[in-house]
């Protein structure tokens, strides 16, 4: 066919105008063959009779653009079907098409309120619909060689279907995909249910018996399973099973074969619970599809084993007949072919009816106050069993689309009471009365899903129904949501976080399932009035109510992501979380892609949704879409459903990057929030709020039988690198040889146990360490007062003003200790880089005990003077060796706290310096004077410092301390800030890079003007208080509330930092305001005898502590690439040294008499300068930030590959400044 034959078609088509050759030509169009043909021949359409055509003839420049021109073309062709149809009667917006592979065919067929359009060879049967009647939809089914699947239109993957130039994408990937042969699933994997599959069923009682392990190890599963496990809760009741298993163990020949299945089924569950691990790199097949992680070997065998023994104790117990402990059986062994399976499967589905049909079979569909044999306990039993029986029924055939088994109108069996195991037994006479249910007991979940389950299954059939239903039925149904909502208990609805803070996570993450359950109802009740909006304007309560549902949803998955997270609140539970919410999220994620795509060009959208419902306007939409991004990209590598999340996002939004105004970087601080993002994204507060009376889903099996999902695989290294110095690794960080370039799946708990050894191992000898560093410059200033002014002639006449002191010499000694540090910062830095780190900072830690210790035989200002200059040079080591730590071991997100807990020591070092030089001020004899005590204690505990540095590891690959696993998830959780760990090779380039990089100055400038405050409190803090009137003693006392205030804010301004994002800067220029105005009261105020206001406004000042941390933290989280790093950190404390150097110059003794002008004034002005820098500091990383959103496209592969390759900052492009 040729180009001039297509067009001539075109025209003959629309002369004829029938609907039935609009989409027999669209089928014919969009087939495989006839693309080829376009392509091939470079097609140019001609324009025709009809004008509206020319926008679709246009030259086909090249292939790739063939399928945007069909797609436009079809665009066309349903409309001009549209004006055709009478009246009221449209296609909906996926029109009617088939897409035919050689492996697979698709049909997606929809129906108008009319009748569906009529085609060759079909007849359609027509129902009478008033205006206000959705078009009914009939669902998807595909047809492949390995079967024929068939979703209903509420399932996620028909609402992405319904995107027309979704379908081919998708249906291409399953043709990729399935051509692509699994290595890790085994024949007996494939085959799921086993009890369905299984050839070798004959086996014997004794045989069965013979595989049950040893007594302990069962019972250590069995009290896990009732202990720790909380799943299918209420099923068995603990007592009276535990009476039956003493009695197994004592007679195990004689105990029912479906008994026994039921505890292999326990102790099944309670192994398939245990920690797994995952292989260090993940293996792909040859099409580069990563393979899924795999469970410890012998484990997995013993699962395999025990599952197997289970479908064999079902069919030697004639499960299909019934029986005593078959229903309880079957539900756990459901629950172990979930576990084992990536989803709820076809099998699943179908053992879920089976179950549903045996308990009907039985009887338990019929409450037990029918039937006087059956007693208290076990009408009460039957009722907790029935019950989860339905909601599993419900579960399963929601994910699959399908309809359920059990029918509401022939059940009349009673909910369960809110009763404890202990409450009731098989000797119970009269049931007690239930519990309140502000008592939450472990079976009042179940109680909640159940009041739930009535309108669930009303919207579940209302949704999959073919026949159309008036719209006054929806709103009826959506009024029986709300009630439902109401008759939720209490203490299961869902409050938002801050006003959850006493309530376990365990009882958190339950009432998030139920919120998201009812979100969900509101979505599929309204999912059907999501067309056009110009033909349906009497439906826009219900486009809004299912849009608002689906973003309220979005907002749930951002917090489930950021609380699950090491620290968060639900982190002790993310194991439950892993695929239980994955249908809910999908299916949001797709009806608001459906939605812009449909919807995003009409203004009468853009407007208030129902109640208190807000803005749903498509910027906001898009911020929570590009949010959910960045979510599934994690997910993509080893989940289908997420590629398709991810590809649908692609498409929907326009390109793949990630907003930095809608997308958080999802790193984990200590205090549980993910701190780089803009917006928190937690329900109840902030601008993405969830009122409390609103609430949210999970109706997914996994959820339904346990309150949580599979467990998150434990990510593990085969054979890490061991403990001790690392391997050279060249051009490449250490890191990499540990975890590869590909990333991998971690187990928070894991993650969160090993940043909990790193913080006990490093910050308090960091805290100690630094505190030294400050103490030992801090001495000078006390020392002065303990007689060293006049021993070393420190203080001498001035000879240019008789009756005048000159104290240019202590000046001096002060200022020299800065001058040794600038000497040492850089070559320090080199050795930290190049050599271990441990051996190195213990070797010259050490150095600078004894140089510290040796002070106490200084007998001249010039030997004191040498002393100071070489101290200077070897403490050094300290501040890079600290900034390099935190940096190698810790997220972006957690650095800010942790750099404030060791800098946090200047501060409490004030204090407990204090007191000491206190302590030895009431020494009155001895061989020594009292400022030569002070460094001889300063130097011991200097040296027991010394003795751990060698103890200390250069990062997280060679941590001792951390098992193989702690050092594996240790690595990889900073793979996603792409700083990096360690490099040891020195990068020329990088050190280029970083002297040009404008703003590693700006922020050296900060720290030089911020650090001149350091500079004359130090050296001159006590002395100077001294001149407000008070005496020696009393001025060191005061210097314990300005340590006070400079710790407190350190510690203050850290924790804000990890919990808000981009507020350092910020916080940064505030924290400056009380410093200048501190020097202000200071200066201008009266300097009586005992003078309070000059002591306030010293207080005060000690705000520049924050200052200072905040400079630290905001610089060493804003490069990467190992020489890079260490420039940086040497560069801050060479600015820290130059401001330490300029303070004590400020201190001009002839001008005391007038308040120290100099000293204030500059000051004043140093710290207008830090402002100043910070604002131009944060237009620099904003700027460049945007500019990479704009840019860059996601691809989170590479993303991984990228994010141990000692990179710098401004080579790799996925990293993001922080403010």
């Amino acid at each position: 066919m040729t180009g001039i034959a297509v067009s001539i078609q075109i025209v003959e088509m629309i002369v004829r105008g029938s609907p039935s050759h609009y989409a027999a030509f669209i089928r014919q169009l969009k087939s495989r063959h006839l693309r080829i043909l376009i392509a091939a021949n470079r097609v140019r359409l001609l324009p025709g009779a009809e004008t509206s055509l020319s926008s679709v003839a246009m030259h086909v420049g090249d292939g790739t653009h063939v399928q945007d021109r069909i797609n436009e073309l079809e665009s066309l062709v349903v409309s001009l079907m549209r004006q055709q149809n009478p009246a009221g009667a449209y296609p909906s917006s996926s029109g009617y098409t088939v897409q035919a592979t050689p492996d697979e065919v698709h049909v997606s067929e929809p129906s108008v309120p009319g009748g569906n359009p009529e085609l060759p060879g079909e007849t359609t049967p027509k129902t009478q619909c008033g205006i206000s009647q959705p078009p009914s939809d009939c669902g998807s089914i595909k047809v492949r060689e390995s079967g024929v699947s068939y979703v209903s239109s509420a399932h996620w993957a028909a609402v992405l279907d319904s995107i027309a130039e979704l379908r081919q994408h998708f249906a291409e990937e399953d043709e990729a995909y399935a051509r692509i042969p699994d290595p890790i699933q085994s024949q007996a994997s494939l085959a799921r249910p086993q009890l369905f599959y299984s050839s070798s069923m004959h086996i014997s009682h004794a045989e069965i018996l013979h595989a049950i392990p040893p007594r302990p190890v069962v019972d250590r599963l069995v009290s896990r399973y009732f202990n720790v496990v909380d799943l299918a809760t209420g099923i068995v009741h603990s007592g009276k099973f535990l009476r039956e298993y003493e009695g197994f163990w004592n007679n195990p020949q004689d105990t029912p074969i479906v008994w026994v299945g039921l505890l292999l089924a326990i102790i099944c569950i309670s192994t398939q619970l245990q920690e797994t691990t995952l292989v260090p790199h993940s293996t792909s097949t040859s099409s580069g599809i990563p393979s899924q992680p795999t469970q410890d070997p012998e484990r997995q065998a013993m699962v395999d084993t025990l599952r197997k023994k289970i479908a064999q104790c079902l069919v030697l117990g004639h499960y299909a007949k019934g029986g005593s402990y078959v229903l309880e059986t079957l539900i756990l062994y459901l629950l172990v072919e979930i576990l084992l399976s990536k989803g709820v499967e076809t099998g699943i589905w179908v053992l879920a009816g089976n179950i549903a049909q045996i308990a009907i079979h039985m009887g338990y569909h019929r409450d037990a106050k029918h039937f006087p044999d059956i007693s208290p306990f076990a009408g009460e039993m039957r009722r907790r069993v029935w019950t989860t029986i339905a909601q599993i029924d419900y579960s399963s055939s929601l994910q699959m689309g399908l309809p359920t088994v059990v029918k509401e109108s022939q059940v009349d069996t009673a909910e369960p009471r809110n009763l404890y195991d202990a409450d009731f037994d098989e000797d119970t006479a009269n049931l007690p009365p239930s519990r309140p249910e502000s008592e939450v007991t472990p079976i009042l979940y179940v109680l909640s899903k159940h009041r739930l389950l009535s309108v669930s299954v009303k919207v579940a059939d209302m949704a999959i129904e073919p026949r159309s239903h008036s719209y006054s039925e929806v709103l009826a149904l959506d009024k029986q949501i709300d009630k439902a909502r109401d008759a939720l208990p209490l203490s299961m609805r869902w409050k938002s976080l801050a006003s959850s803070l006493d309530v376990p996570s365990q009882v958190l993450m339950k009432r998030i399932w139920l919120e998201v359950s009812l979100q969900r109802l509101k979505v599929d009740l309204h999912r059907k009035f999501m067309g056009p909006s110009r033909l349906q304007q009497e439906h826009a309560y219900s486009r809004s109510a299912c849009v608002v549902a689906a973003m309220r949803i979005l907002e749930f998955q951002h917090l489930v992501d950021e609380e699950t997270r090491v620290g968060g609140r639900l982190n002790e539970n993310s194991w439950r979380v892993s695929t239980s919410l994955l249908h809910e999220f999908l299916l949001a994620t797709s009806i608001l892609c459906f939605y812009l795509q449909n919807h995003s060009a009409d203004p009468q959208e853009q407007s208030a949704g129902p109640g208190d419902a807000g803005d749903i306007s498509v910027d906001r939409i898009k911020r929570l879409l590009r949010a959910s991004q960045v979510i599934w990209a994690r997910s993509s590598a080893t989940s289908r459903a997420a590629r398709k999340a991810v590809a649908a996002l692609r498409y929907v939004l326009g390109d793949s990057r990630v907003s930095s105004e809608s997308s958080p970087r999802f790193e984990v601080s200590d205090s549980g929030v993910l701190s780089s993002a803009p917006t928190r994204y937690s329900p109840g507060e902030g601008p993405f709020s969830i009122s409390d009376n609103y609430s949210f889903f999970d109706f997914t099996v996994k959820s339904l039988l346990f309150s949580a999902g599979p467990i998150m695989p434990l990510a593990a290294v085969a054979d890490p690198a061991p403990p001790g110095p690392e391997t050279d690794c060249g051009e490449k960080d250490v890191a990499l040889e540990m975890v590869g370039t590909e990333s991998h799946v971690i187990d928070p708990v894991v993650a969160a146990r090993a940043v909990r050894k790193i913080d006990w191992f490093l910050i308090p000898a960091m805290m100690f360490g630094y505190g030294l560093v400050y103490y030992d410059k801090a001495i000078l200033g006390s020392a002065v007062l303990f007689g060293m002014t006049s021993d070393l002639e420190l203080s001498v006449p001035d000879p240019n003003n008789p009756g005048a002191v000159d104290t240019s010499r202590l000046s001096w000694a002060t200022s020299l200790f800065y001058f040794g540090m600038l000497a040492g910062l850089y070559p320090m830095s080199f050795a930290l880089q190049r050599l271990d780190l441990g051996r190195v900072l213990g070797g010259v830690v050490c150095v600078w005990a004894a140089t510290c210790a040796a002070t106490a035989g200084v007998t001249s200002h010039g030997g004191l003077y040498a002393q100071r200059f070489f101290l200077g040079f070897v403490e050094s080591i300290i501040p890079t060796g600290f900034m390099c730590i935190v940096s190698g071991f810790y997220t972006q997100a957690e650095q800010s706290l942790r750099q404030s807990w060791w800098f946090s020591s200047t501060g409490l070092w004030t204090i407990l310096g204090g007191a000491l030089n206190y302590g030895f001020a009431q020494i009155t004899g001895g061989a020594l004077r009292r400022w030569q005590y002070i460094y001889l204690l300063a130097g011991i505990l200097t040296f027991l410092f010394g003795l751990f540095c060698f103890a200390v590891p250069s990062s997280p690959v060679s941590a001792w301390f951390l098992t193989k696993e702690e050092r594996f998830a240790a690595v990889e959780r900073l793979r996603y800030g792409q700083t990096g760990v360690r490099c040891t090779k020195f990068k020329w380039a990088q050190f280029r890079e970083a002297v040009l990089d404008v703003k590693i100055w700006l922020i050296a400038l900060m720290m030089a003007s911020a650090y001149t405050m350091n500079g004359a409190v130090s050296g001159f803090g006590p002395l100077i208080v001294s001149t407000f009137g008070w005496s020696t003693l009393n001025s060191i006392l005061f210097q314990f509330p300005l340590g006070g205030l400079c710790f407190i804010v350190i510690l203050l301004t850290g924790w804000l930092g990890s919990r808000i994002p981009n507020i350092r800067i910020l916080m940064l220029i505030i924290c400056c305001l009380p410093v200048i105005v501190g020097c202000a009261i200071i200066w201008k105020s009266e300097w009586t005898f005992h003078a309070a206001a000059p002591v306030i406004g010293y207080t005060i000042t000690g705000t520049f502590g924050g200052v200072v941390s905040l400079i630290i933290t905001i610089g060493m989280s804003n490069v990467a690439g190992h020489t890079k790093k260490s420039f940086t950190s040497a560069t801050i404390f060479v600015a820290y040294c130059v401001g330490n150097i300029i303070g004590p110059l400020l201190v001009r003794s002839q001008s005391k008499a007038h308040h120290y002008p100099e000293l204030w004034l500059g000051l004043i002005i140093c710290y207008c300068i830090t402002i100043l820098s910070s604002v131009a500091l944060f237009i620099v990383l904003r700027k460049e930030n945007k500019r990479r959103e704009a840019t860059v496209v996601e691809d989170e592969a590479e993303r991984s590959k990228l994010a141990f390759q000692d990179l710098t900052d401004k080579q790799n492009l996925y990293f993001r400044y922080v403010m």
